[in-house]
């Protein structure tokens, strides 16, 4: 059996709780002195209360900068189209739009960090090395909510332990570089979480981590989410980790969503060439000696942006006539499944 496949089962569970962020025609382009790129077209998903999507794709297929764009933290050349919209229900029942806000503004201020936190994939890009991990966690626990230094340490002390960091005091008291990759990333985690977010953003936090200490922080995330009860984004470039992690998937390339569905959907029975190309290219257990099948050709510049489907330079089943004529529509597989590609409706 896969190893990918045989994973699933743990990730498949979550709290079928009510939706708290809608994301609608989300499109995001950025002026270059090359010309104007498109970087994401027309995404939309979903999230509810305790529920982990993951997005996963290659580099360059817009995972990041669609889950930026979810606290405004784009770079200023960038053009959010008119007829997006990224709507988060708030912890007092209330309803805004993120992408009317502003930088600057009062409400986004209180919403990053506060409301939705984000992991990122360096820790030590996250960290000033001029100040402790423990000046960051208070210095983040007091701009969202009204507490005395002295009730900010105990709290960010407790949540360094409660992330399996050994000796809270003293690492509350020390600089990123004073710690090691692994109790960086937790550090990390731990400032994330520390203003309790509704949403928390997990931007390939595993990635530069081995194997142990990668499934260590699986483990975490996952306990951390069921005891908070916070719903979670998880960015990848590997399947095999959203089947541990996630319990829905909506796999992106060159800035489109082209397959989405609960993770047991897509990994079983995955719609599109890519997707099954991304799969083809994990190690199994079964395979013995066998040569990893990378998916064949590089992710086009997004300067020139092929037409109709976007995979089309790169599929081995495209239908000539078809595929590059239009993008494809969307064609629900199942309830839960859906995939935009030709070979299906």
């Amino acid at each position: 059996m896969n190893s990918t496949a045989a994973t699933v089962e743990q990730a498949d569970t979550g709290m079928d709780g009510k939706t708290i962020l809608d994301v609608e025609n989300l499109s995001i382009d950025f002026m270059t002195d090359e010309g104007r790129i498109t970087a994401v077209q027309d995404i939309s998903f979903s999230l509810k209360e305790g529920e982990t999507l993951g997005i996963v794709g290659e580099s360059g297929s817009g995972k990041s900068v669609t889950t930026r764009a979810l606290i405004r933290l784009l770079a200023s050349n960038a053009i959010v189209d008119d007829r997006s919209r990224i709507e988060l229900t708030r912890r007092d029942g209330s309803r805004v739009d993120i992408c009317g806000l502003t930088p600057g503004d009062r409400t986004l201020n209180q919403i990053r960090g506060g409301e939705i936190s984000m992991i990122f994939q360096e820790p030590m890009a996250s960290f000033s090395p001029l100040r402790t991990i423990g000046t960051h966690m208070v210095e983040a626990l007091q701009l969202h909510e009204n507490v005395s230094g002295a009730e900010a340490k105990k709290r960010s002390i407790d949540l360094l332990e409660r992330v399996g960091i050994a000796n809270a005091p003293e690492r509350f008291r020390q600089y990123s570089f004073q710690l090691s990759g692994g109790m960086r990333q937790r550090a990390m985690i731990a400032m994330a979480l520390v203003t309790r977010p509704r949403i928390l953003i997990a931007d390939e936090p595993t990635t530069a981590l081995d194997v142990t200490i990668q499934a260590q922080i699986l483990e975490l995330l996952r306990d951390l989410q069921r005891d908070l009860g916070m719903a979670m984004v998880f960015i990848t470039h590997d399947l095999g980790v959203i089947a541990q992690i996630a319990r829905k998937v909506a796999v992106m390339y060159l800035g489109r969503v082209i397959e989405e569905g609960t993770t047991a959907n897509v990994i079983y029975q995955p719609a599109h060439p890519y997707t099954r190309g991304l799969l083809d290219a994990l190690p199994r257990l079964d395979a013995g000696a066998r040569r990893l099948v990378p998916v064949g050709g590089d992710i086009p510049s997004p300067l020139a942006r092929p037409s109709g489907c976007p995979f089309h330079t790169r599929c081995p089943q495209i239908i000539e006539g078809t595929c590059e004529a239009a993008v494809p529509p969307v064609t629900p597989i199942s309830d839960d499944h859906c995939v935009s590609c030709y070979l299906h409706g």
